[in-house]
């Protein structure tokens, strides 16, 4: 677009698509022909935090067999095991969410946005590590036929580290 040129933004709540699907983004962001939707989603972690911890060993990733990890120095101190299920769990449902309005407007991006705490290793474990990511053909989430879940809907996700924040608020006011 050239200097000069109004363009005109809106922002839709909750919106829900033309097809009347009941799923529906946060937000959707409308700029001429190009819609952007919003999903967020935060996982309930608090006893993922007591549990980091309290246990002598993490693993951020499936990385290893069970009976590996139970014979893994330390282990008898307890093991904190990945929070990856949510973070599928949230992929499946944004996709849900966006399928619609992706086939009712080619110029749609949809992006996912996890609040996750200090330890966004976990969130970017689950979805990028070479041995089990969501978004790699390793993925720990494989459909009937053994192959990876794939999300065609979700075309980017963002991980902010804030959700730390509105634990400690949380505390604070209880």
């Amino acid at each position: 677009m050239g200097c000069g040129m109004w363009v005109k933004t809106s922002f839709r709540w909750e919106p829900t698509p033309a097809s009347g699907s009941k799923k529906n983004p946060e937000i959707i962001v409308q700029s001429n022909d190009y819609q952007i939707g919003v999903e967020v989603k935060a996982p309930s972690i608090l006893n993922h935090i007591r549990q980091r911890s309290s246990n002598s060993l993490q693993f951020p990733a499936r990385v290893l067999p069970k009976h590996i990890i139970e014979i893994f120095p330390g282990a008898d101190g307890g093991v904190t095991f990945p929070r990856d299920n949510p973070v599928k769990d949230f992929l499946i449902s944004a996709d849900k969410k966006f399928a619609p309005f992706k086939q009712e407007n080619e110029n749609f991006s949809s992006i996912l946005v996890i609040v996750w705490d200090d330890y966004v290793y976990e969130p970017i474990s689950s979805l990028t590590h070479p041995f089990c990511g969501l978004f790699t053909p390793n993925s720990f989430a494989q459909d009937a036929a053994g192959e990876p879940l794939q999300f065609p809907s979700v075309d980017g996700v963002i991980i902010i580290r804030h959700l730390h924040q509105l634990i400690r608020l949380f505390l604070a006011t209880s």
